[in-house]
């Protein structure tokens, strides 16, 4: 008989696969994951709402929690309960005052809700039995030194500049406006590091402006790093 307590698990990551983009979910505490496979934009969508990547236009979800927020309408949970033939099942629970509600959904949806608002994500055990792989048959992203980062980061700059699109080059020609005649400047390692985070600030609102969401949440998290790469080298 199926197991359909609900586990808390956390949105782990997505990764691309021969079969398509999957969700990877991962029970806390533990060291196995459930792949549930989605379309592209529904990828696009968590990667945004995981990323926190600002966008000039609200995209669906993002709509639906507008609506939900002018309504009064709180997420309180989601639900992934079942799954028939491949196909799973979801649920929205929510609140307005003391009205509770809740919504069927598409776990796709329901995760793209989820990670926007930061609300916890349940599973049915049966499918984390049935359906979950050992977390080390996830390659995960190799550890970088500081160093190693920073070159890297110089490294996709360059490449960009060597063959970005007319819109990086208008940007790149900008920057290089601001910072032409104090190349002292600009060689010192601090000014470098800032120029670099400019750099990729730009490249951030173009992909937002022609929505290439999935470049802006790429470098989005580039951004991040980058700023965690400058944090570790104020403390020391």
């Amino acid at each position: 008989m199926r197991n359909t307590e609900l586990v808390e698990v956390e949105v782990w990551t997505l990764a691309k696969t021969d079969r398509g983009n999957a969700v990877l979910l991962r029970p806390l505490e533990a060291n196995r994951v459930v792949p549930i496979f989605i379309g592209q934009l529904e990828a696009q969508s968590i990667l945004i709402g995981m990323g926190k990547v600002p966008i000039p236009r609200p995209l669906t979800h993002d709509l639906l929690l507008s609506s939900f927020d002018k309504l009064n309408v709180i997420i309180d949970r989601v639900e992934i309960t079942d799954m028939q033939d491949g196909i799973y099942y979801a649920q929205i629970a929510s609140r307005q005052g003391m009205k509770k509600f809740v919504f069927d959904s598409r776990p796709s949806d329901a995760i793209s809700l989820a990670v926007r608002v930061g609300c916890p994500v349940y599973l049915a055990e049966f499918i984390i039995d049935e359906t979950s792989i050992p977390e080390a048959m996830v390659s995960p992203a190799p550890e970088v030194s500081p160093e190693e980062l920073e070159e890297a980061l110089e490294d996709e700059l360059s490449g960009d500049e060597q063959a970005g699109s007319p819109g990086d080059e208008m940007v790149d020609e900008e920057l290089d406006t601001e910072t032409s005649g104090s190349t002292d400047e600009a060689d010192k390692p601090g000014n470098a590091l800032q120029n670099m985070l400019a750099r990729l600030e730009a490249k951030l609102d173009i992909a937002v402006s022609q929505e290439n969401y999935e470049d802006a949440a790429r470098i989005r998290d580039q951004i991040q790093e980058f700023l965690n790469l400058r944090g570790d080298e104020e403390k020391g």
